[in-house]
């Protein structure tokens, strides 16, 4: 088991005495099996700096083969909960994960996981923290994921490294059993915090095809959790592509409630379990998936 201020990837030729080819990617080390390797630490601000943590490489269990990648091993994640279960004690922040494009070639970002709240290993997909009487455009990311900064109603973090959530095209790179609600407004005092692993919601998220209905019926709620929705949900809109995480994907409450995030070609609606119909309220939406 490796202490929070160690590993988080390792890059080794498979071949004994053969060394790698210098790697493009930054935190990566070219190294036999037999090296001492300087690798990086947490990359969140309260880590040891990437010089500081060091490994003898010693245990051949400690290496993972990604798969497609056929002379290299490496210890990798593919999310924010394998960091926690090969990590036990990692801390919240930002990590490095890897995965597969459409074209079976290896990517890799940097994702914002949270490791405390609700069993931790949640990897964060959407923020908006969105400052009333403003409707600002919402950035759909293709290959990146928003970062986490304010958690205060009424800060403005649009245009910047907080603000967006991940297409479906991305999404689907990912393995995953499980999305995480939350969202908040200064309209009202109720909080909605809920998950599900209803597998048409997590296909909807997937695939920008079909709707998150039925949640109603398929959700756990989690701390603070006090508003209408998902429970009143009585049908939220479908079909809507990079869309279908922000706009109105849950009604209910004989149309009293929504989530709805921003701008779009018709609406400026900026909803959390209420129904403005309007930019005018501060709000904060955040997605993760598990």
């Amino acid at each position: 088991m490796y202490s929070k201020n160690m590993i988080y990837f390792v890059l080794f030729l498979a071949s004994l005495g053969c060394q790698a080819e210098n790697q493009d990617e930054p935190g990566f080390t070219s190294l036999n099996t037999e090296s001492t390797v300087t690798v990086p630490g947490p990359l969140n601000q309260d880590a040891v700096s990437q010089e500081e943590a060091a490994v003898e490489i010693i245990q051949e269990e400690v290496y993972e083969v990604i798969p497609g990648s056929e002379q290299v091993a490496y210890l990798a994640f593919s999310s924010c909960l394998d960091v926690q279960e090969k990590i036990a004690e990692a801390p919240s922040g930002v990590y490095r994960l890897f995965y597969q494009d459409e074209l079976g070639e290896q990517q890799f970002l940097d994702a914002y996981c949270d490791m405390t709240e609700e069993g931790g290993g949640w990897t964060m997909i959407l923020n908006y923290v969105h400052q009333g009487a403003t409707n600002p455009p919402l950035t759909t990311r293709t290959d990146s994921m928003p970062m986490l900064n304010s958690s205060q109603l009424g800060d403005d973090e649009q245009n910047s490294a907080f603000w967006g959530h991940i297409a479906p095209s991305l999404l689907s790179m990912f393995n995953f059993t499980e999305l995480r609600f939350f969202c908040r407004t200064n309209d009202h005092n109720r909080v909605l915090h809920f998950k599900t692993d209803l597998a048409t919601c997590l296909d909807y998220g997937r695939k920008g095809a079909g709707s998150c209905n039925g949640v109603e019926g398929s959700f756990i709620a989690l701390t603070g959790h006090t508003t209408n929705l998902p429970g009143l949900n009585t049908g939220g809109d479908g079909e809507r592509l990079d869309r279908a995480l922000t706009e109105t994907t849950f009604r209910g409450n004989n149309n009293l409630s929504h989530w709805s995030i921003g701008s779009s070609l018709d609406s400026n609606d900026w909803e959390c379990d209420n129904d403005p119909d309007n930019e005018m309220f501060h709000t904060i939406h955040r997605m993760w998936f598990r």
